[in-house]
């Protein structure tokens, strides 16, 4: 018997706040179980024999691997949230058939403050520039909901997400 089960992803580009997202979601009383895609980049770059930070190639079968892990914790009762950098075309061709549907939030921030995380934590010149490129174009295929990190306390941001979800249903 085939199972359909709803796909959670809580998306952003670079500097949007999801790693304290991800944080702020633990200290919460919550059913579902939260992930962060950066979680598995070390062992399987390892695996790859390439930083899949840098090896873009490798990205399509990355999200394969993590819509796979989301499956089978499905299977297993549990209600899964994923925090990406992926958006809707990076699944286009790739929705799993498990996936009755998939539901996004866009965490995002002013340019200003996005550039200003970034640099804090160390980030290239181009580094930066490209995740204001990515947040642009998260922006055209994500517009709502959204959920602007640029003044809110991670504590918040974690409350608000929450909010979401249980209005889902899903």
């Amino acid at each position: 018997m085939a199972s359909s089960h709803p796909l959670r992803l809580i998306t952003g580009a670079p500097g949007s706040g999801k790693s304290l997202a991800v944080e702020s979601m633990f200290t919460l009383d919550s059913r579902y179980l939260v992930f962060d895609m950066d979680w598995l980049i070390g062992p399987v770059s390892g695996m790859a024999g390439a930083d899949l930070r840098s090896a873009e190639d490798l990205w399509p079968r990355y999200n394969d691997l993590w819509l796979e892990v989301l499956h089978v914790i499905e299977l297993n009762g549990g209600r899964p949230v994923l925090f990406t950098p992926m958006s809707p075309s990076d699944l286009q061709s790739a929705i799993p058939t498990w996936c009755s549907q998939v539901h996004w939030l866009r965490l995002d921030c002013d340019e200003s403050i996005r550039i200003e995380r970034l640099k804090a934590r160390g980030e290239s010149y181009d580094s930066i520039r490209t995740a204001v490129e990515d947040a642009r174009k998260l922006r055209r295929q994500v517009e709502r909901p959204a959920l602007d990190t640029s003044n809110i306390h991670p504590g918040i941001v974690g409350q608000r997400i929450l909010e979401w979800l249980t209005a889902l249903g899903a």
